[in-house]
């Protein structure tokens, strides 16, 4: 590797520490303490190991003499860089001489640039067409016998339910992000999610249908994280786009 690196390039090095670090541009190498700072995001690379780890910074010197010389890390799980790579990860010390050896070498990360980074601003045409069609399967569920008036119809119900694929486009952009998809989103996520949501607003109103719990709960239902479903979906409520507010 070089000292400095095209920082628009996607890190992808094989690893025995941290498995294809995707979604990780690779910036300068580190050849001083001085600006790093708590939270930084960097990347060890042990030759002795054919080892690459994402770390992040916990603590820096705590003085003036000190502040330049060593800092504190632990390595860092890849999807969520706040989170340990494991279970049994201890903080240890990066100490300034460390960064002159050839064999472990440190550099500066950052995520790349993807569609969540980007704001998303419009949902994908295939979410919008699998929306419509589990909106389709609850509506062909619940029969003719249909009071829509506070929808102002079946068409009013259809734009409200489809209204929501931004927010699972937005959702769907963070897994991408990171370690992707744990099956076809559209198949798997967001025709059951239309035909839930729709279910849900025959049922109880817009204001007993929660898209964020439905949402919660059919990914639940596939292999995806836990942790992470809470995270994307906290996530997603924070841009305005969305439409939707956090709740456990």
């Amino acid at each position: 590797m070089n000292n400095s690196a095209n920082p628009k390039v996607p890190l992808n090095l094989a690893s025995c520490g941290t498995p294809n670090i995707m979604g990780w541009c690779l910036g300068e190498r580190v050849t001083s303490l001085k600006d790093v700072e708590v939270n930084a995001i960097l990347i060890k690379v042990s030759k002795q190991f054919d080892a690459q780890n994402l770390v992040r910074i916990t603590r820096v010197g705590n003085d003036i003499v000190a502040r330049d010389k060593i800092v504190y890390g632990v390595f860092c799980d890849q999807a969520n860089e706040m989170e340990m790579r494991a279970a049994g990860d201890h903080e240890f010390a990066i100490w300034y001489f460390e960064l002159d050896e050839s064999s472990e070498t440190y550099y500066r990360v950052t995520r790349a640039q993807t569609q969540s980074t980007k704001q998303r601003t419009e949902p994908d045409h295939l979410t919008l067409a699998y929306v419509a069609l589990g909106a389709g399967n609850a509506l062909r569920t619940a029969g003719d016998s249909l009071n829509l008036d506070e929808f102002e119809g079946q068409m009013g119900l259809i734009s409200q339910v489809v209204g929501r694929a931004l927010f699972l486009d937005i959702v769907a952009d963070w897994f991408e992000a990171r370690e992707g998809h744990a099956g076809v989103f559209v198949y798997e996520v967001a025709e059951p999610f239309g035909t839930a949501y729709t279910t849900a607003l025959l049922k109880s109103g817009d204001a007993g249908a929660d898209p964020a719990a439905i949402l919660r709960e059919i990914m639940s239902g596939c292999d995806y994280s836990q942790s992470d479903i809470e995270q994307a979906l906290k996530d997603a409520a924070s841009n305005p786009k969305s439409g939707v507010s956090f709740r456990h």
